[in-house]
């Protein structure tokens, strides 16, 4: 059984320390939490890759690497998760762990320093971040967005999110624009890497043997530079209460598919209970392979090419997406909204249900099985204010009962039917 404890450090700065003897590996992350915001979305997009390309102990990839076997093969990247309207960037540090090393080994020591810095130890050129790893990743961060451009299923998403919550944070694409991108120098990224280092609530996790009590005595030790003196004002993220009026929108591409996505509403803050229900309507409703879309509206229809329903339960926004053939948009909408009626009055198909919540449970089981998938989840249900653990949410959705799904379709609230789709002149033909 695991030992959990969660403790403030300093002000502003947790840490989870998840302790347990199941993994071979173990986990460490350090995440600094911004708000998600236009003018800094292709700055917190580069940030990490560039503190990861070295640091002044270990000023470049070669190096780096080395330091990396040093610490037995310990594997040390960047991250930016998304929870609602919250950013969270840093790095992660997979590693194995001390019970399975050479007596002494202290390797748990060894990777929080090496993170820490990478953080707050840069490789700089007169007190500036490298021009040249600038540069590098600027190209890179161009190239990320253009591949997900092209993809078209992504950018379906990507402007239906944008459009849906055009007057929200949610709306701003992660990674910003080529355009944003290309003005970032080194002299911004480095006055904004600071500000970052002192304004940021920070959130420090670890899954490993050791007690926390070691785990936060290396972290005081190996952070003890990180600049004070500032607010880590927590960021947060708007709820919208009720969807607007169902709008219509279509947009041409170069595409031989067309790309459906209805965006939704979920009539609010999902409070910590409402977890299980949500995640089991999901699955109930568009989310697997047995679900009420695949089964009705790809498989015994043949309406679509591929057919999904996800949510963001930081947001509380819920979607599908529809790969279909360009002639079959009302169809397809009308078959979807169909389905979501039926949950709505209790038209339920107790198999199809039953499979739902085994597969919810499962998943929150899995989780366990994982220290990443752990640190992702803590964070989470932080940011949610839950203390619910994986276990206990496995435990609950079990327990999800057809009222409880359709109290959950009730909430559904569509607010934009998006349509992307071939070349206008193609249309008329």
């Amino acid at each position: 059984m695991e030992k959990i404890t969660q403790r403030e450090l300093l002000p502003g700065i947790h840490l989870c320390c998840v302790q347990t003897e199941r993994f071979r590996t173990g986990t460490f992350s350090v995440r600094f939490l911004r708000p998600l915001r236009q003018e800094d979305a292709a700055k917190n997009a580069m940030l990490m890759n560039v503190l990861a390309r070295g640091c002044r102990a270990w000023p470049d990839m070669r190096r780096l690497q080395a330091a990396c076997q040093e610490a037995y093969g310990a594997v040390v990247g960047p991250e930016l998760r998304q929870y609602g309207e919250v950013l969270a960037m840093g790095f992660s540090a997979a590693f194995p762990d001390d019970p399975w090393l050479p007596a002494g080994s202290r390797n748990l020591e060894r990777v929080i320093r090496l993170v820490s810095d990478l953080c707050l130890d840069p490789d700089t050129r007169g007190g500036l971040l490298r021009n040249d790893y600038v540069l590098s990743e600027r190209q890179n961060l161009r190239d990320r967005i253009l591949a997900e451009v092209n993809d078209k299923r992504t950018y379906a998403r990507i402007r239906a999110r944008a459009l849906m919550c055009a007057e929200e944070d949610y709306g701003v694409y992660p990674l910003g624009s080529p355009e944003e991108a290309e003005k970032i120098t080194h002299l911004i990224l480095t006055r904004y890497d600071q500000s970052v280092l002192a304004a940021s609530p920070v959130r420090v996790f670890c899954c490993s043997s050791a007690p926390f009590e070691q785990v936060r005595d290396a972290v005081l030790d190996a952070f003890l530079t990180l600049p004070g003196g500032g607010e880590r004002r927590m960021p947060e993220t708007e709820i919208v209460d009720s969807a607007a009026v169902l709008r219509s929108v279509t947009e041409y591409t170069e595409a031989e598919q067309g790309n459906l996505v209805l965006g939704c509403r979920l009539g609010g803050y999902i409070a910590p209970q409402e977890q299980p229900i949500l995640e089991v309507f999901n699955r109930y409703f568009g989310a697997s392979h047995t679900s009420r879309l695949f089964r009705t509206v790809r498989e015994q229809r043949s309406l679509c090419y591929s057919i999904s329903s996800g949510y963001d339960r930081h947001k509380a926004v819920f979607s599908v997406s529809a790969g279909i053939a360009f002639d079959k948009r009302d169809e397809v909408m009308e078959a979807v909204l169909e389905e979501l009626d039926r949950c709505r009055v209790g038209d339920l198909d107790p198999g199809d249900l039953e499979s739902a919540c085994r597969g919810a449970a499962s998943v929150w089981r899995m989780t366990g099985d994982s220290g990443s998938a752990l640190d992702g989840f803590y964070l989470g249900q932080e940011l949610l204010g839950s203390s619910a653990r994986p276990e206990e949410l496995a435990a609950l959705a079990l327990e999800v009962n057809p009222e409880d799904v359709v109290r959950m379709a009730q909430r559904v609230q569509p607010e934009l039917d998006y349509f992307l789709r071939g070349p206008e002149k193609e249309a008329e033909t």
